[in-house]
């Protein structure tokens, strides 16, 4: 592998380039550039000032020729060809010597095996191996694609026992969805994945939660390495980082990237990663977070714009993560992230009494429909009385955290408030409760109130905010 990389990425100088010369008293000989187009297996050595045989230096295993091995290798494979002096003599000579054809079938065979158009060796002396490889393969393909689709589809894998052999049948016990998955392969006519779960050796299972959490590592490499190549093909991206504690007290840098897709001309916003740091000051970041993009693969100098919360050592003029960075990458402009803008903006506006007042009686309005079924059914009935084509037809709790989903709690709200009146009086005069007659009748007082109906239109403002 390390030597096919070698080989596809030598250096090849242009034809503007100066090879040093050599005089010879009445004349000044120079490397020709035409003698590596004549000869395919040259190479020369900016370094070395000479010429090698590439495919002698890598292919060949030996450092003596002949019978007996009694001539040691010189120049072109050991030693670099300096002397120009009958240079193009020489060249033609060693492309006839025994020992180069050798090296250049060495390196014909190595480069198809890399290719895959055909099996190295031993493969090919072991048709027994090679049968084995197969049936592995087609035997950790549905392994593989079981993980996937638990991926895809956000289902959690693990269960209440999830090591061992995977039973065919039933188990009493819950072994989680991956193993279930499997077993409803095997026995649905995946005969391969069938006998590989019989047969199999407990150590040659791949169904352990080892080797579950290295698929889906390798998943993770490759969904971000696909990601780094669309980045890649846009011509200038914006980082959007943000420091954090997880639920097991580790420190977690999140790092995204935000770019224009220049195929679709779609502006996407995609995570990269989860980076655990130790330094949490505004040069420890900025390293951290520089040195994660450059081992991504990506160039920092297409890096136009940043983003991050308005914490010092996110934000710090002077030895913040955004006054660093510029000073390595002056067009990376800092902006203070909107979305955490407006949460701030938010938080504090709804620490207002009139405000705070009306989303608590939305709040508890809502709770007083989603408690019993009952009630969530005379709503729904006012509401499709009243507003037939709606696709709503029931309140939505408001959410402590997220704006984005409260907001849509308070529009439901405010389309549901004809509806929610006269479905408040029906439960006040048919109830048989006390306290429900007692909230019932003390609900469409709130809502006619102009000052917690003049809240509710605020969230049109909270809307264009948003976008």
């Amino acid at each position: 592998m390390r030597k096919n990389s070698i080989l596809h990425n030598l250096w090849v100088p242009d034809v503007n380039y100066k090879f040093p010369a050599q005089d010879n008293g009445k004349f000044k000989r120079t490397f020709q550039l035409k003698w590596l187009n004549a000869f395919n297996w040259l190479a020369y050595s900016k370094l070395k000032e000479g010429a090698f045989c590439m495919y002698c230096v890598l292919f060949l295993h030996q450092t003596n020729v002949g019978k007996g091995s009694h001539v040691e290798l010189g120049k072109l494979v050991t030693k670099p060809l300096i002397k120009l002096k009958d240079a193009l003599e020489s060249l033609k000579n060693h492309a006839n010597f025994n020992f180069h054809k050798t090296a250049m079938l060495n390196a014909d065979n190595v480069i198809k095996i890399h290719n895959k158009e055909q099996d190295n060796v031993y493969v090919q002396l072991n048709t027994k191996e090679k049968q084995d490889i197969l049936k592995n393969r087609s035997s950790l393909k549905p392994i593989i694609q079981t993980i996937r689709l638990c991926g895809r589809q956000q289902i959690a894998l693990r269960g209440h026992a999830d090591s061992g052999r995977i039973e065919i049948n039933e188990p009493t016990e819950n072994d989680g969805n991956f193993r279930c998955l499997l077993r409803f392969r095997a026995n649905n006519g995946d005969i391969v994945l069938k006998e590989h779960l019989e047969m199999s050796d407990l150590n040659a299972m791949y169904t352990s939660p080892q080797i579950q959490n290295e698929i889906i590592t390798i998943f993770g490499e490759l969904i971000q390495s696909e990601i780094v190549k669309q980045i890649s093909k846009s011509s200038f991206f914006s980082v959007l980082a943000d420091e954090t504690t997880d639920i097991s007290q580790i420190e977690q840098f999140s790092v995204c990237i935000r770019y224009l897709d220049e195929e679709s001309m779609i502006v996407r916003e995609n995570f990269l990663a989860f980076i655990p740091v130790q330094d949490v000051t505004g040069e420890g970041l900025a390293n951290t977070l520089l040195e994660t993009l450059k081992n991504l693969g990506l160039n920092l100098e297409k890096m136009r714009g940043q983003g991050y919360d308005g914490a010092v050592t996110m934000s710090g003029a002077f030895n913040g993560v955004q006054a660093i960075v510029r000073k390595k990458y002056p067009q990376a402009l800092y902006t203070h992230c909107i979305s955490h803008s407006l949460n701030l903006c938010l938080s504090d506006a709804s620490k207002a009494q009139d405000i705070r007042n009306a989303f608590g009686t939305v709040s508890e309005c809502c709770a007083f429909f989603h408690y019993s079924a009952k009630r969530t059914h005379i709503l729904k009935e006012k509401v499709l009385e009243i507003n037939p084509k709606t696709q709503a037809h029931k309140l939505k709790s408001l959410c402590e955290t997220r704006w984005v989903l409260r907001h849509e709690a308070i529009m439901i709200f405010k389309a549901f408030l004809q509806p929610i009146v006269p479905a408040l009086e029906q439960i006040e005069n048919g109830s048989k409760n006390k306290e429900s007659i007692k909230r019932a009748h003390m609900y469409p007082k709130s809502p006619r109130n102009f000052k917690i109906l003049e809240k509710i239109q605020m969230s049109s403002f909270m809307k264009f905010m948003r976008e």
